[in-house]
C-alpha cells in the first residue's frame, strides 16, 4: 500500500519532506496565495486532500478553504490535476509559473520515492513480463456536440473515437506515446508534445527534451513540472485492471485521451473482452475482434479516425465534434498532415488494417528513423471564409517565445522538429530495450540485422526469420 500511486499519507513522508516550505525568492512577485508562504508541505498535503472534487468548476462544501477559489481537480480526467497541488485561480497566470513549479516539486518528492521503491519490488519485475490489454479513447470533451464544457464531459452520446490494443508492461512512457498510442490512434509520430497524468495522485510525466512547437505552452508559460517519461514504464503508473491514465496529445490543440487497463495477462493467454466493451457502451463492427490469443504489441480494434493534426477542419482547437457532426460523407476543405500522410479524407472512413500496418511498423524490432515535420503553418489572427481552420496564435507572441517565423501571406513557417530514432526491440516478442527493463538485446549471429532478448525468442522466430537471414559478407 505504501508504494501505490495514491497521494502519500502523512506517515510515508520523511521528516525533511514534512517540514519543507516553498522556497520564496526575490523574483517571486506578490501577490501569491498566502498558504504557499505560511504552510509547510504536510499542511499543504492536508489542504490538497481536503479539497473535494469540483463539480461544474466549483469546489464543494466541506473544506475549510471552501470560500477560496482553490482547485486541484481535473474534471475531464476525473482525477487530480498536476501533482494535486492546490492552485488558487485568483492567482493564476504566467507570473505565477515559477511559484507553481516550486509547489509541485514538493508534491512530487514523495511520489518519486514511491516510484523508486516500486522499481525495487517483486511486483515491478513480474509486471515487466506481462502484456497489458488497453482501451484508449479520445475524451468526450473533444468529441461532444454539447455547447457547455461540463455537459461535454458527461455526454454519453458523444462520438466514440477509440482503440483496443496490447502492450508490454515494461514499455517506457515515451515509447508508449510514440510507438503505441500515436500509430494506434493515427497521430503523426514525433510531431507534437504530450503529457501523462495519473488521476489518483496527479503525478505528471512528459518528454524532458522536446523541440515541438507546442511544448512551451505547457512546460514554460503554464508552470508545469513533470518527470521524464523515458525514465518510467507503463507498469509504474498502471498496475491492475481498471487503473486509468490521462494522456494529452498536442499541448496546443489539447487532444485529451482516457487510457484504461482492461486486463493484464501472460503472452499466449486467450482473452475475451466482449463483455467489457459492451459495458463500456462500445458498438463492435464485424471486422473488430473481441477474443484472441495475446502475442505482444498488437492493435486489435477501433472506430473513427483521430482528428486531423493542427485542428485543420475542426473550426477551433480541440473541437473534433465540429467536423464529426457534419456527417459520414463530409470531406473538410483542409486536412491535417496525419490525414494527408495516411490518405484519409473522411473522419468515419476508419481503416483498421491500414492502422494495424502502421502500428506494426512502429512496434517492429528495427530502429525506425522518423522524420518530424519540418514546418508548421498557423494562420495569424485571421480566417479565410473558405477555410475550416482558424487560430488564435499571433506571430509576435510566438517570436517572443524565441520561435523564428517568416510571414507568407497570412501564415508563418517554423522549422522545429528533427529526426527521432526509436528504441530497439526483440524481433520475436517485441520487448523494448528501455531504461528500466534491464533488457540486453543481442543481434542474430548470422545476419546481424535483427535483435533478440534471448535464445528462446531467437528459436521461436527462426521459422519466420530464416528466409530473410543472409550472412554478412566480410569486409575486404
Amino acid at each position: 500500500a505504501l508504494i501505490d500511486m495514491e497521494l502519500p499519507s502523512a506517515n510515508y513522508l520523511l521528516a525533511r519532506e514534512s517540514r519543507a516550505y516553498v522556497e520564496i525568492s526575490p523574483n517571486d512577485k506578490k501577490p501569491y496565495p498566502w498558504y504557499y508562504e505560511q504552510f509547510c508541505f504536510s499542511q499543504l498535503l492536508e489542504l490538497a486532500k481536503s479539497l473535494a472534487p469540483t463539480k461544474r468548476g466549483k469546489a464543494q462544501p466541506g473544506s475549510d478553504f471552501y470560500a477560496l477559489n482553490v482547485r486541484n481537480w481535473d474534471e475531464v480526467y476525473k482525477g487530480y490535476d498536476e501533482w494535486a497541488a492546490p492552485v488558487d485561480i485568483d492567482y493564476d497566470g504566467e507570473e505565477m509559473a515559477s511559484m507553481k513549479i516550486k509547489v509541485k516539486r514538493l508534491f512530487a518528492a514523495p511520489i518519486v520515492r514511491k516510484l523508486r521503491d516500486f522499481t525495487n519490488s517483486e511486483e515491478f519485475h513480474v509486471l515487466g513480463k506481462k502484456v497489458y490489454v488497453l482501451f484508449i479513447e479520445l475524451n468526450s470533451i473533444c468529441a461532444s456536440s454539447k455547447k457547455d464544457k461540463y455537459d461535454k464531459i458527461e455526454d454519453k452520446s458523444a462520438f466514440r473515437v477509440w482503440r483496443l490494443c496490447t502492450c508490454f508492461g515494461d514499455t517506457n512512457l515515451d515509447g508508449f506515446h510514440d510507438q503505441i498510442i500515436n500509430p494506434a490512434m493515427g497521430w503523426r509520430r514525433h510531431y507534437h508534445s504530450y503529457k501523462f497524468i495519473v488521476p489518483t495522485s496527479g503525478a505528471t510525466f512528459g518528454p524532458e527534451d522536446s523541440d515541438a512547437v507546442d511544448a512551451w505552452v505547457w512546460a514554460g508559460s503554464n508552470g508545469s513540472y513533470f518527470l521524464n517519461s523515458e525514465d518510467y514504464d507503463l507498469r509504474h503508473v498502471m498496475r491492475k485492471p481498471g487503473h486509468r491514465l490521462g494522456y494529452t496529445y498536442d499541448l496546443g490543440d489539447w487532444w485529451q485521451h482516457n487510457i484504461t487497463v482492461v486486463d493484464i495477462v501472460d503472452r499466449g493467454t486467450e482473452v475475451n473482452v466482449g463483455s467489457w466493451l459492451k459495458n463500456a457502451g462500445i458498438e463492435m463492427h464485424s471486422d473488430n475482434q473481441t477474443s484472441w490469443t495475446v502475442a505482444g504489441n498488437e492493435l486489435i480494434a477501433g472506430d473513427i479516425n483521430c482528428p486531423p493534426e493542427d485542428s485543420r477542419g475542426c473550426n477551433e482547437v480541440g473541437r473534433y465534434e465540429s467536423l464529426l457532426e457534419k456527417g459520414k460523407k463530409y470531406v473538410p476543405t483542409e486536412i491535417g498532415i496525419n490525414w494527408k500522410e495516411h490518405g484519409i479524407r473522411r473522419a468515419f472512413d476508419f481503416d483498421l488494417k491500414a492502422h494495424q500496418r502502421r502500428f506494426n511498423k512502429a512496434t517492429s524490432h528495427k530502429k525506425n528513423p522518423v522524420e518530424g515535420a519540418k514546418t508548421c503553418e498557423i494562420s495569424i489572427m485571421c480566417r479565410d471564409d473558405d477555410s475550416d481552420f482558424g487560430s488564435e496564435y499571433r506571430k509576435d507572441s510566438l517570436e517572443a517565445k524565441g520561435l523564428k517565423s517568416k510571414t507568407t501571406g497570412v501564415e508563418f513557417e517554423r522549422e522545429y522538429v528533427g529526426k527521432k530514432v526509436t528504441n530497439s526491440k526483440c524481433a520475436c516478442c517485441g520487448k523494448i530495450k528501455g531504461t528500466n527493463t534491464g533488457l540486453n538485446l543481442s543481434s542474430c549471429g548470422r545476419c546481424k540485422a535483427v535483435k533478440y532478448c534471448g535464445r528462446d525468442c531467437q528459436r521461436a522466430h527462426w521459422k519466420i526469420h530464416k528466409k530473410n537471414c543472409k550472412p554478412v559478407e566480410p569486409i575486404k
